[in-house]
């Protein structure tokens, strides 16, 4: 490898590291730029609070599914309700839409507050959010680095997100009244380090 390739790499690693920016954790770090968020009918680039993100769930769902519907209301009510008490906490939408009208129309009329992958960059980090099963709606928890903490797929079996919702608010509780030290409360093995051994 040419010294110019190796200091492009260094570069490159040592940019992601070092860099500013406002995202922390690999889940965070991989998406950065590619976060859009719902105001009003505008949609708009997301900043996620990076300096203190400690958990990320992807919730994958589409306006034409009709469980996802009926479960998406609720969600948003309990997504208010836990980002006030654990702002460490993120929520991430991944749209099954078909376009990113589709997916637009979705977000306004459901109002999430959330943020939400780009349409056009989903396919992009399907490596990174989908650690679980295809059908919909569907919810991967893990922490900032990747490391699921649990999914609405349990040994091939669906437990839907609401039972994410409690694996949540359990581990969020936690790691709040845990000491600093053992606030990574991770189980199981990176989705980082599911999909690199799959290839």
């Amino acid at each position: 490898m040419s010294f110019n390739i190796r200091l492009l790499i260094v570069s490159l690693a040592f940019s992601l590291v070092a860099s500013p920016a406002t995202y922390a954790g690999k889940v965070l770090t991989a998406l950065a730029g590619d976060l859009v968020v719902i105001e009003g009918k505008s949609v708009n680039p997301a900043t996620v609070q990076s300096s203190s993100n400690t958990h990320v769930a992807f919730y994958f769902s589409a306006e034409w599914c009709p469980p996802c519907r009926k479960f998406t209301p609720g969600l948003v009510t309990w997504y208010e309700e836990i980002k006030k008490k654990y702002p460490g906490f993120e929520l991430i939408f991944v749209s099954s839409d078909k376009s990113p009208a589709d997916m637009e129309k979705y977000m306004e009329g459901y109002k999430m507050s959330f943020p939400a992958i780009k349409h056009t960059k989903i396919e992009q980090h399907m490596d990174l959010v989908k650690a679980t099963g295809n059908g919909i709606p569907n919810m991967t928890f893990m922490d900032a680095d990747g490391n699921v903490l649990s999914t609405a797929y349990a040994d091939g079996n669906y437990r839907g997100p609401g039972a994410v919702l409690k694996d949540i608010e359990t581990v969020l509780a936690t790691n709040a009244t845990a000491p600093a030290s053992s606030a990574s409360n991770t189980v199981g093995q990176g989705a980082f380090d599911i999909f690199k051994d799959k290839r």
